[in-house]
Protein backbone atom coordinates (compact mmCIF):
# COMPACT_ATOMS: atom_id res chain seq x y z
CA UNK A 1 0.00 0.00 0.00
CA UNK A 2 1.38 3.28 -1.12
CA UNK A 3 1.05 6.10 1.41
CA UNK A 4 0.72 9.73 0.31
CA UNK A 5 3.11 12.24 1.57
CA UNK A 6 1.45 14.25 4.35
CA UNK A 7 2.48 17.47 2.55
CA UNK A 8 0.23 16.64 -0.40
CA UNK A 9 -2.72 15.13 1.46
CA UNK A 10 -5.97 17.16 1.27
CA UNK A 11 -6.70 19.03 4.41
CA UNK A 12 -10.10 18.88 6.04
CA UNK A 13 -9.78 22.50 7.17
CA UNK A 14 -9.77 23.72 3.50
CA UNK A 15 -13.15 22.13 2.92
CA UNK A 16 -14.43 23.70 6.06
CA UNK A 17 -13.31 27.26 4.88
CA UNK A 18 -15.27 27.22 1.55
CA UNK A 19 -18.49 28.75 3.02
CA UNK A 20 -16.36 31.47 4.56
CA UNK A 21 -14.89 32.33 1.17
CA UNK A 22 -18.36 32.53 -0.39
CA UNK A 23 -19.58 34.73 2.45
CA UNK A 24 -16.66 37.10 2.03
CA UNK A 25 -17.21 37.32 -1.75
CA UNK A 26 -20.90 38.13 -1.29
CA UNK A 27 -20.08 40.73 1.37
CA UNK A 28 -17.54 42.43 -0.88
CA UNK A 29 -20.03 42.49 -3.78
CA UNK A 30 -22.77 43.98 -1.60
CA UNK A 31 -20.38 46.55 -0.18
CA UNK A 32 -19.32 47.59 -3.68
CA UNK A 33 -22.94 47.95 -4.79
CA UNK A 34 -23.77 50.08 -1.75
CA UNK A 35 -20.74 52.30 -2.40
CA UNK A 36 -21.68 52.76 -6.05
CA UNK A 37 -25.25 53.53 -5.05
CA UNK A 38 -24.13 56.15 -2.57
CA UNK A 39 -21.86 57.79 -5.16
CA UNK A 40 -24.67 57.81 -7.74
CA UNK A 41 -27.06 59.37 -5.20
CA UNK A 42 -24.51 62.04 -4.33
CA UNK A 43 -23.98 62.90 -8.00
CA UNK A 44 -27.74 63.13 -8.60
CA UNK A 45 -28.28 65.38 -5.59
CA UNK A 46 -25.52 67.71 -6.71
CA UNK A 47 -26.82 67.89 -10.30
CA UNK A 48 -30.27 69.47 -10.70
CA UNK A 49 -30.01 68.98 -14.46
CA UNK A 50 -29.66 65.23 -13.96
CA UNK A 51 -32.56 65.25 -11.52
CA UNK A 52 -34.77 67.04 -14.01
CA UNK A 53 -33.75 64.54 -16.68
CA UNK A 54 -34.37 61.45 -14.55
CA UNK A 55 -37.40 62.83 -12.71
CA UNK A 56 -39.07 65.40 -14.98
CA UNK A 57 -41.94 65.91 -12.57
CA UNK A 58 -39.61 66.74 -9.69
CA UNK A 59 -38.23 70.31 -9.63
CA UNK A 60 -35.25 70.23 -7.35
CA UNK A 61 -34.07 73.47 -5.76
CA UNK A 62 -30.27 73.21 -5.64
CA UNK A 63 -28.22 74.57 -2.82
CA UNK A 64 -31.14 75.18 -0.51
CA UNK A 65 -29.03 74.10 2.43
CA UNK A 66 -25.62 74.84 0.98
CA UNK A 67 -22.83 75.31 3.50
CA UNK A 68 -21.72 78.33 1.45
CA UNK A 69 -24.96 80.19 2.20
CA UNK A 70 -26.00 82.01 5.29
CA UNK A 71 -29.19 80.95 7.11
CA UNK A 72 -32.22 82.43 5.41
CA UNK A 73 -30.46 83.12 2.10
CA UNK A 74 -32.04 81.89 -1.13
CA UNK A 75 -29.84 80.21 -3.70
CA UNK A 76 -29.93 82.26 -6.95
CA UNK A 77 -30.01 79.00 -8.90
CA UNK A 78 -33.35 78.19 -7.27
CA UNK A 79 -34.74 81.45 -8.63
CA UNK A 80 -33.45 80.54 -12.08
CA UNK A 81 -35.23 77.20 -11.95
CA UNK A 82 -38.42 78.85 -10.76
CA UNK A 83 -38.21 81.35 -13.63
CA UNK A 84 -37.68 78.54 -16.14
CA UNK A 85 -40.69 76.70 -14.73
CA UNK A 86 -42.88 79.80 -15.06
CA UNK A 87 -41.68 80.38 -18.62
CA UNK A 88 -42.42 76.80 -19.60
CA UNK A 89 -45.89 77.12 -18.09
CA UNK A 90 -46.37 80.25 -20.18
CA UNK A 91 -45.27 78.34 -23.26
CA UNK A 92 -47.88 75.67 -22.54
CA UNK A 93 -50.45 78.48 -22.66
CA UNK A 94 -49.26 80.56 -25.65
CA UNK A 95 -51.63 83.47 -25.04
CA UNK A 96 -49.54 85.92 -23.04
CA UNK A 97 -51.64 87.52 -20.36
CA UNK A 98 -49.91 90.76 -19.39
CA UNK A 99 -50.87 90.27 -15.74
CA UNK A 100 -49.19 86.88 -15.58
CA UNK A 101 -46.38 86.33 -18.05
CA UNK A 102 -44.94 89.73 -18.91
CA UNK A 103 -42.27 90.58 -16.38
CA UNK A 104 -41.09 94.15 -16.49
CA UNK A 105 -37.60 93.42 -15.27
CA UNK A 106 -35.42 92.71 -18.31
CA UNK A 107 -33.44 95.66 -19.56
CA UNK A 108 -31.42 96.50 -22.63
CA UNK A 109 -29.39 98.77 -20.37
CA UNK A 110 -28.32 96.08 -17.91
CA UNK A 111 -24.62 96.58 -18.58
CA UNK A 112 -24.84 100.16 -17.31
CA UNK A 113 -27.57 99.95 -14.70
CA UNK A 114 -25.44 101.70 -12.06
CA UNK A 115 -23.30 104.78 -11.92
CA UNK A 116 -19.56 104.60 -11.52
CA UNK A 117 -19.76 105.38 -7.81
CA UNK A 118 -21.98 102.36 -7.25
CA UNK A 119 -25.22 104.25 -6.61
CA UNK A 120 -28.20 103.21 -8.74
CA UNK A 121 -29.53 105.81 -11.22
CA UNK A 122 -32.18 108.06 -9.73
CA UNK A 123 -34.25 108.13 -12.93
CA UNK A 124 -36.06 105.11 -14.35
CA UNK A 125 -37.72 105.00 -17.75
CA UNK A 126 -39.98 102.44 -19.38
CA UNK A 127 -40.05 102.73 -23.17
CA UNK A 128 -43.09 100.98 -24.59
CA UNK A 129 -42.78 100.32 -28.31
CA UNK A 130 -46.24 99.75 -29.79
CA UNK A 131 -46.00 97.02 -32.41
CA UNK A 132 -47.94 94.09 -33.85
CA UNK A 133 -47.33 90.36 -33.65
CA UNK A 134 -46.28 89.94 -37.29
CA UNK A 135 -43.40 92.43 -37.09
CA UNK A 136 -40.86 89.92 -35.80
CA UNK A 137 -37.99 91.18 -37.96
CA UNK A 138 -38.57 94.80 -36.89
CA UNK A 139 -38.44 93.79 -33.23
CA UNK A 140 -35.16 91.98 -33.78
CA UNK A 141 -33.70 95.05 -35.45
CA UNK A 142 -34.88 97.27 -32.61
CA UNK A 143 -33.40 94.93 -30.00
CA UNK A 144 -30.04 95.27 -31.72
CA UNK A 145 -30.37 99.05 -32.03
CA UNK A 146 -31.08 99.42 -28.30
CA UNK A 147 -28.66 96.80 -27.00
CA UNK A 148 -25.68 98.65 -28.46
CA UNK A 149 -26.73 101.79 -26.57
CA UNK A 150 -26.04 102.43 -22.91
CA UNK A 151 -26.46 105.12 -20.30
CA UNK A 152 -25.31 105.60 -16.74
CA UNK A 153 -27.87 108.32 -16.07
CA UNK A 154 -31.04 106.26 -15.97
CA UNK A 155 -32.40 102.77 -15.52
CA UNK A 156 -34.02 102.19 -18.91
CA UNK A 157 -36.23 99.28 -19.92
CA UNK A 158 -37.68 98.62 -23.36
CA UNK A 159 -40.84 96.59 -23.93
CA UNK A 160 -42.72 95.64 -27.10
CA UNK A 161 -46.43 96.24 -26.62
CA UNK A 162 -49.08 94.42 -28.64
CA UNK A 163 -52.76 93.61 -28.43
CA UNK A 164 -54.21 90.25 -27.45
CA UNK A 165 -52.95 87.46 -29.67
CA UNK A 166 -55.72 85.74 -31.60
CA UNK A 167 -53.89 83.86 -34.35
CA UNK A 168 -52.61 80.45 -33.23
CA UNK A 169 -49.37 80.88 -35.13
CA UNK A 170 -48.76 84.24 -33.43
CA UNK A 171 -49.49 82.73 -30.02
CA UNK A 172 -46.74 80.16 -30.46
CA UNK A 173 -44.12 82.37 -32.12
CA UNK A 174 -44.60 85.37 -29.84
CA UNK A 175 -44.61 83.09 -26.80
CA UNK A 176 -41.26 81.68 -27.90
CA UNK A 177 -39.99 85.23 -28.43
CA UNK A 178 -41.13 86.22 -24.96
CA UNK A 179 -39.51 83.11 -23.49
CA UNK A 180 -36.16 84.05 -25.01
CA UNK A 181 -36.15 87.83 -24.53
CA UNK A 182 -38.71 88.56 -21.79
CA UNK A 183 -39.61 91.90 -23.38
CA UNK A 184 -43.15 91.32 -24.68
CA UNK A 185 -46.16 92.97 -23.06
CA UNK A 186 -49.46 91.59 -24.35
CA UNK A 187 -52.50 93.69 -23.51
CA UNK A 188 -56.01 92.55 -22.72
CA UNK A 189 -57.47 94.32 -25.74
CA UNK A 190 -57.80 93.59 -29.43
CA UNK A 191 -54.93 94.75 -31.61
CA UNK A 192 -55.64 98.30 -32.78
CA UNK A 193 -54.11 101.73 -33.26
CA UNK A 194 -56.80 104.23 -32.31
CA UNK A 195 -59.30 102.25 -30.25
CA UNK A 196 -57.84 102.09 -26.77
CA UNK A 197 -54.45 100.42 -27.15
CA UNK A 198 -52.51 103.38 -25.72
CA UNK A 199 -54.94 103.70 -22.82
CA UNK A 200 -54.63 99.97 -22.11
CA UNK A 201 -50.84 100.18 -22.21
CA UNK A 202 -50.60 102.96 -19.62
CA UNK A 203 -53.33 101.54 -17.40
CA UNK A 204 -51.87 98.00 -17.52
CA UNK A 205 -48.40 99.18 -16.51
CA UNK A 206 -49.91 101.16 -13.64
CA UNK A 207 -52.14 98.29 -12.50
CA UNK A 208 -49.29 95.77 -12.54
CA UNK A 209 -47.25 98.05 -10.32
CA UNK A 210 -50.24 98.66 -8.02
CA UNK A 211 -50.79 94.97 -7.35
CA UNK A 212 -47.08 94.25 -6.98
CA UNK A 213 -46.61 92.30 -10.21
CA UNK A 214 -44.16 94.84 -11.64
CA UNK A 215 -42.29 97.97 -10.65
CA UNK A 216 -43.12 101.63 -11.07
CA UNK A 217 -40.96 104.11 -12.98
CA UNK A 218 -40.12 107.77 -12.97
CA UNK A 219 -41.42 108.07 -16.53
CA UNK A 220 -43.18 105.97 -19.15
CA UNK A 221 -42.66 106.64 -22.85
CA UNK A 222 -44.95 105.53 -25.64
CA UNK A 223 -43.34 105.22 -29.06
CA UNK A 224 -43.73 103.29 -32.32
CA UNK A 225 -41.69 100.58 -34.01
CA UNK A 226 -40.59 103.01 -36.74
CA UNK A 227 -39.03 105.35 -34.17
CA UNK A 228 -35.45 105.28 -32.89
CA UNK A 229 -34.74 106.72 -29.43
CA UNK A 230 -31.27 107.88 -28.35
CA UNK A 231 -31.43 106.66 -24.78
CA UNK A 232 -28.52 108.56 -23.25
CA UNK A 233 -29.65 111.87 -24.78
CA UNK A 234 -33.15 111.26 -23.42
CA UNK A 235 -31.80 110.50 -19.94
CA UNK A 236 -29.66 113.65 -19.93
CA UNK A 237 -32.65 115.76 -20.92
CA UNK A 238 -34.90 114.32 -18.23
CA UNK A 239 -32.44 115.20 -15.47
CA UNK A 240 -33.47 118.84 -15.86
CA UNK A 241 -37.23 118.23 -16.13
CA UNK A 242 -39.99 117.76 -13.58
CA UNK A 243 -40.69 114.33 -12.09
CA UNK A 244 -44.41 115.07 -11.81
CA UNK A 245 -47.19 116.24 -14.12
CA UNK A 246 -44.79 116.08 -17.08
CA UNK A 247 -45.90 115.73 -20.72
CA UNK A 248 -42.85 115.70 -22.97
CA UNK A 249 -42.30 115.25 -26.71
CA UNK A 250 -42.86 116.93 -30.07
CA UNK A 251 -45.82 119.29 -30.21
CA UNK A 252 -47.98 119.30 -33.33
CA UNK A 253 -48.35 120.70 -35.88
CA UNK A 254 -44.73 120.82 -37.05
CA UNK A 255 -44.65 124.62 -37.17
CA UNK A 256 -46.05 124.97 -33.66
CA UNK A 257 -43.75 125.75 -30.72
CA UNK A 258 -46.29 126.18 -27.92
CA UNK A 259 -46.50 122.89 -25.98
CA UNK A 260 -49.85 123.93 -24.51
CA UNK A 261 -51.47 124.69 -27.86
CA UNK A 262 -52.21 121.12 -29.01
CA UNK A 263 -50.78 117.65 -28.34
CA UNK A 264 -47.51 115.70 -28.59
CA UNK A 265 -46.97 113.64 -31.73
CA UNK A 266 -47.45 109.89 -31.52
CA UNK A 267 -43.92 109.28 -32.83
CA UNK A 268 -42.94 109.30 -29.17
CA UNK A 269 -44.03 111.11 -26.03
CA UNK A 270 -43.21 110.64 -22.37
CA UNK A 271 -45.27 111.22 -19.23
CA UNK A 272 -44.40 111.13 -15.54
CA UNK A 273 -45.57 108.23 -13.38
CA UNK A 274 -48.27 110.22 -11.59
CA UNK A 275 -49.97 110.78 -14.95
CA UNK A 276 -49.71 107.06 -15.75
CA UNK A 277 -51.60 106.32 -12.52
CA UNK A 278 -54.13 109.05 -13.28
CA UNK A 279 -54.87 107.54 -16.70
CA UNK A 280 -55.70 104.21 -15.03
CA UNK A 281 -57.87 105.78 -12.33
CA UNK A 282 -59.75 108.49 -14.23
CA UNK A 283 -63.31 107.79 -15.46
CA UNK A 284 -62.82 110.73 -17.83
CA UNK A 285 -60.08 108.79 -19.61
CA UNK A 286 -61.74 105.38 -19.39
CA UNK A 287 -64.84 106.71 -21.13
CA UNK A 288 -62.91 108.39 -23.95
CA UNK A 289 -60.55 105.90 -25.60
CA UNK A 290 -61.78 105.82 -29.18
CA UNK A 291 -60.01 108.20 -31.56
CA UNK A 292 -56.58 109.28 -32.79
CA UNK A 293 -54.41 108.05 -29.93
CA UNK A 294 -51.92 110.90 -29.58
CA UNK A 295 -54.64 113.52 -29.93
CA UNK A 296 -56.73 111.74 -27.29
CA UNK A 297 -53.88 111.89 -24.78
CA UNK A 298 -53.70 115.67 -25.18
CA UNK A 299 -57.47 115.90 -24.75
CA UNK A 300 -57.34 113.81 -21.56
CA UNK A 301 -54.83 116.15 -19.98
CA UNK A 302 -56.63 119.30 -21.11
CA UNK A 303 -60.03 118.13 -19.86
CA UNK A 304 -58.60 116.76 -16.62
CA UNK A 305 -56.48 119.83 -15.89
CA UNK A 306 -53.36 117.66 -15.92
CA UNK A 307 -49.85 117.82 -17.42
CA UNK A 308 -49.11 121.35 -16.34
CA UNK A 309 -45.44 120.74 -17.09
CA UNK A 310 -45.34 120.42 -20.87
CA UNK A 311 -42.08 120.43 -22.80
CA UNK A 312 -41.73 120.57 -26.58
CA UNK A 313 -38.23 119.48 -27.59
CA UNK A 314 -37.88 120.45 -31.23
CA UNK A 315 -35.65 119.96 -33.18
CA UNK A 316 -34.47 116.91 -31.18
CA UNK A 317 -37.58 114.93 -32.19
CA UNK A 318 -38.10 114.75 -35.96
CA UNK A 319 -38.91 112.64 -39.00
CA UNK A 320 -36.17 110.97 -41.00
CA UNK A 321 -34.90 113.31 -43.75
CA UNK A 322 -35.82 110.80 -46.47
CA UNK A 323 -39.46 111.00 -45.37
CA UNK A 324 -39.55 114.72 -46.09
CA UNK A 325 -42.13 117.20 -44.91
CA UNK A 326 -42.08 120.00 -42.37
CA UNK A 327 -41.30 117.66 -39.44
CA UNK A 328 -38.12 116.28 -41.06
CA UNK A 329 -34.53 117.48 -41.05
CA UNK A 330 -31.03 116.06 -41.28
CA UNK A 331 -29.74 113.69 -38.59
CA UNK A 332 -27.97 115.44 -35.71
CA UNK A 333 -25.94 113.92 -32.84
CA UNK A 334 -28.11 115.54 -30.17
CA UNK A 335 -31.21 113.70 -31.43
CA UNK A 336 -33.59 112.20 -28.93
CA UNK A 337 -35.98 110.54 -31.38
CA UNK A 338 -35.97 109.91 -35.14
CA UNK A 339 -39.30 108.91 -36.65
CA UNK A 340 -40.43 107.38 -39.95
CA UNK A 341 -37.57 104.87 -39.99
CA UNK A 342 -39.65 102.36 -41.92
CA UNK A 343 -37.20 100.79 -44.38
CA UNK A 344 -33.95 98.84 -44.08
CA UNK A 345 -32.19 101.64 -45.97
CA UNK A 346 -33.32 104.25 -43.42
CA UNK A 347 -32.36 102.03 -40.50
CA UNK A 348 -28.91 101.55 -42.01
CA UNK A 349 -28.62 105.31 -42.46
CA UNK A 350 -29.61 106.00 -38.85
CA UNK A 351 -27.37 103.34 -37.32
CA UNK A 352 -24.46 104.37 -39.53
CA UNK A 353 -24.82 107.94 -38.31
CA UNK A 354 -25.27 107.29 -34.60
CA UNK A 355 -23.12 104.19 -34.16
CA UNK A 356 -20.22 105.16 -36.44
CA UNK A 357 -17.63 104.56 -33.72
CA UNK A 358 -18.92 101.06 -33.06
CA UNK A 359 -19.05 100.29 -36.76
CA UNK A 360 -15.63 101.88 -37.39
CA UNK A 361 -16.82 103.94 -40.36
CA UNK A 362 -16.40 107.56 -41.40
CA UNK A 363 -19.23 110.01 -41.91
CA UNK A 364 -19.39 113.38 -43.65
CA UNK A 365 -20.98 116.16 -41.65
CA UNK A 366 -24.16 118.05 -42.42
CA UNK A 367 -23.70 121.72 -41.65
CA UNK A 368 -26.84 123.33 -43.04
CA UNK A 369 -29.69 121.46 -41.41
CA UNK A 370 -32.88 121.73 -43.40
CA UNK A 371 -35.45 122.26 -40.67
CA UNK A 372 -38.57 124.30 -40.32
CA UNK A 373 -38.71 124.79 -36.57
CA UNK A 374 -37.22 126.45 -33.51
CA UNK A 375 -36.57 130.09 -34.54
CA UNK A 376 -34.00 130.55 -31.80
CA UNK A 377 -30.34 129.91 -31.14
CA UNK A 378 -29.48 126.31 -30.26
CA UNK A 379 -26.22 124.91 -28.96
CA UNK A 380 -25.52 121.87 -31.09
CA UNK A 381 -22.16 120.14 -30.83
CA UNK A 382 -21.42 118.66 -34.24
CA UNK A 383 -18.28 116.59 -34.99
CA UNK A 384 -16.57 117.63 -38.20
CA UNK A 385 -14.85 115.75 -41.00
CA UNK A 386 -15.00 112.22 -39.55
CA UNK A 387 -16.61 110.46 -36.63
CA UNK A 388 -14.93 107.15 -37.32
CA UNK A 389 -12.35 105.67 -34.98
CA UNK A 390 -9.08 107.53 -35.33
CA UNK A 391 -10.74 110.35 -37.25
CA UNK A 392 -10.17 114.02 -36.42
CA UNK A 393 -12.79 115.85 -34.38
CA UNK A 394 -13.73 119.42 -33.72
CA UNK A 395 -16.76 121.10 -32.21
CA UNK A 396 -18.97 123.74 -33.82
CA UNK A 397 -21.17 124.74 -30.95
CA UNK A 398 -23.28 127.72 -31.92
CA UNK A 399 -25.90 127.40 -34.65
CA UNK A 400 -28.35 130.12 -35.62
CA UNK A 401 -31.69 129.47 -37.26
CA UNK A 402 -32.65 131.65 -40.23
CA UNK A 403 -36.42 132.03 -40.26
CA UNK A 404 -36.52 133.25 -43.86
CA UNK A 405 -34.46 130.47 -45.42
CA UNK A 406 -35.52 127.93 -42.82
CA UNK A 407 -31.97 126.63 -42.38
CA UNK A 408 -29.45 126.29 -39.60
CA UNK A 409 -26.09 127.94 -40.24
CA UNK A 410 -22.80 128.63 -38.53
CA UNK A 411 -19.78 130.72 -39.36
CA UNK A 412 -17.29 128.62 -41.31
CA UNK A 413 -14.99 129.64 -44.11
CA UNK A 414 -15.99 128.90 -47.67
CA UNK A 415 -12.98 126.58 -48.03
CA UNK A 416 -13.98 124.64 -44.94
CA UNK A 417 -17.52 124.37 -46.19
CA UNK A 418 -16.51 123.20 -49.67
CA UNK A 419 -13.99 120.72 -48.30
CA UNK A 420 -15.84 119.10 -45.42
CA UNK A 421 -19.54 119.78 -45.49
CA UNK A 422 -22.59 118.54 -47.30
CA UNK A 423 -25.78 120.50 -47.68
Amino acid sequence: MIELDPAVRPRKSQAIQLPTVVFLAVSIALGSMMTMGFLLYASVVSSPTLVDYLFPEHHFCPGQYSMDMLPGEQDPAAEIHLSQKQQLQALEQPTLNSNLTSNLTSSFMAKDRKLEDGDPPSVSILIGILTTAKKTERRQLLRTAYRVQSTQLADVEVKFVMGKLEDEEDKVLVSMESLVYGDILELECAENMNHGKTFTFFSTVSEMARIGRARSYSYVMKTDDDSYVRVDNLAKRLLSLSRTDLYYGYILPCENHDPYAWYMAGMGYLISWDLVDWIRESPLVRNNTDGTEDKLVGEWFNEGGKAKNRVNDKPLFYDHPAFGGNCAHELIPESILVHQVKTAERWADVLKFFEADLLNISLPIRVLLQVSSAPEVRNLSIPAASTGKGGSHCSIARYTYNQRSKTWATSVSEDQYNHFFLV
